[in-house]
């Protein structure tokens, strides 16, 4: 009888836990109206990103002083990209779907390890 008691007292207590933890879980949802955001190597809904282009420096051709390509939709006010994953974010402006990012220091061809892409069409993606 008390062996039953036991295994009943520890499936409770199992219950109780996962049960919590769903109810956390439930919360953590997102309203329709909310930016689509994504991470990927692959397509990601929102933006797509197209014809990228590195700029290298016509003095030492190592180096990339900038990048350009083009979004769509056309309609994005904050865009930044990261192209050396140790490095910070790169300020970009963004004519008409055509996004161009100018480094104040050229970075090292052998130092572009990533393309990683912040891009809103709100002014800044914390606002987003």
């Amino acid at each position: 009888m008390l062996r039953n008691a036991n295994f009943l007292v520890i499936a409770l207590a199992i219950f109780i836990i996962a049960g919590s933890a769903y109810a956390f879980a439930a919360a953590n949802t997102l309203s329709d109206t909310n930016i689509e955001v994504g991470y990927s190597s692959d397509t990601v809904a929102g933006y797509t990103i197209d014809a990228v282009a590195y700029d290298l420096v016509d003095t030492a051709p190592n180096t990339v002083n900038a990048v350009t390509f083009t979004i769509s939709p056309t309609t994005a006010t904050f865009v930044q990209i990261k192209v050396d994953a140790s490095g910070s974010w790169e300020d970009c402006s963004n004519s008409s779907g055509t996004v161009t990012c100018t480094f104040d220091t050229p970075y090292n061809v052998v130092d572009i390890d990533t393309f990683d892409a912040v891009i809103s069409s709100s002014a800044n993606a914390a606002d987003a």
